[in-house]
Parts: structure tokens; C-alpha cells; sequence
């Protein structure tokens, strides 16, 4: 009777510590599999993260038409007041670079207040002729047209698009002529 007292302890011990390990290591391996699922999913949505080609018109018209304020009789600019105000706002369609240099050329401060200085626009993608899209990287693209015009005659201009921050925004232009 002992000895079979004895088995049946022995078995009961052994099956708790079976039990009891093989609930942590059910636990270690849902965990590890969790991980690797998480692991899967992030790899599987990276590669399915694509960027779209850049919405050339939207991009280029809605650049333009911020460079270009509203202002007053007196050419004072009426939502800004300084130059890096502006900057900061073109931002959102182009480099800080190139928002800085078009600010520096059509602007300038005095007395505490933003002017625009009055002359004529940059030469500028025109929406309703044909252009060639070159893709020059995942993230980068070239836009190039020519055109013609009284005021600038014949020339080529190139727009580089990055993408940046989530959305196109205009790098830098080149005009040839």
C-alpha cells in the first residue's frame, strides 16, 4: 500500500510539474508566436506602403497661388507679417530652401510689416499643355514642360518633387531657356 501511495504521489508531483511547465512554456510560446505575428504583420504593411506618383497640377497650382498674397492697396502682404512667417507657410508645398529664396526675391520687410515687391512672377508650369513625369527615385520625380510665352518667350522648366512628410512637396525648379 505505501509503495502504491508512494507511486501515486510520485506520479501527482510529477504531473503538477509537467502541468506546471508546460503552462509556461504554452505561455513563452504564445507569447514568442504574438511577437512573430506582430513582427509578420509590420513586415507585411511596410511592404504594402506604397506612395503614389505626385498629383502634379494640385502640387504646382496650389504652390503658385500661396507664393502669390493677398494684399493691401500699398502692397503690404494681409496674413503675414514677416518673412519667416511666409516661409514657415509655403512650407507646406515646397523645401524650406526654395520657399526661402522666393521669399527673399518677391518680399521684403519694413518697418515690422511684410510687402510684396512688385514685379512679375517666375515662368511657370502651364496646366493645360502636356508635360513628361520622370521618375528619378522612389521618392523624387521631374517634371518637365515647355513653353512659350510673350512676357518670358521660349523656355523649359523642371519642378523636382520629393516626397516628404507624408505628402509631395516642390524641391526646387529650374528654368532653361
Amino acid at each position: 500500500m505505501k509503495k502504491y501511495l508512494g507511486f501515486v504521489f510520485s506520479v501527482v508531483m510529477l504531473g503538477s510539474v509537467l502541468t506546471g511547465c508546460s503552462g509556461d512554456m504554452t505561455k513563452k510560446a504564445t507569447q514568442h508566436f504574438g511577437d512573430s505575428e506582430f513582427y509578420l504583420s509590420d513586415k507585411v504593411e511596410a511592404k504594402a506602403f506604397s506612395v503614389e506618383k505626385p498629383d502634379v497640377e494640385k502640387v504646382t497650382s496650389e504652390f503658385k497661388n500661396e507664393v502669390v498674397q493677398e494684399i493691401d492697396n500699398n502692397y503690404k502682404v494681409i496674413n503675414y507679417s514677416n518673412k519667416d512667417e511666409l516661409v514657415e507657410h509655403l512650407e507646406q508645398w515646397s523645401s524650406n530652401k526654395l520657399a526661402t529664396e522666393i521669399v527673399d526675391v518677391y518680399y521684403q520687410e519694413q518697418n515690422g510689416k511684410l510687402y510684396v515687391v512688385p514685379t512679375e512672377l517666375f515662368p511657370w508650369i502651364t496646366e493645360d499643355k502636356p508635360y513628361e513625369l520622370i521618375k528619378e527615385g522612389t521618392y523624387t520625380y521631374t517634371v518637365k514642360q515647355t513653353n512659350q510665352t510673350d512676357l518670358y518667350g521660349k523656355y523649359t522648366i523642371l519642378i523636382q518633387l520629393k516626397y516628404t512628410d507624408g505628402k509631395w512637396k516642390i524641391d526646387n525648379f529650374n528654368i532653361k531657356r
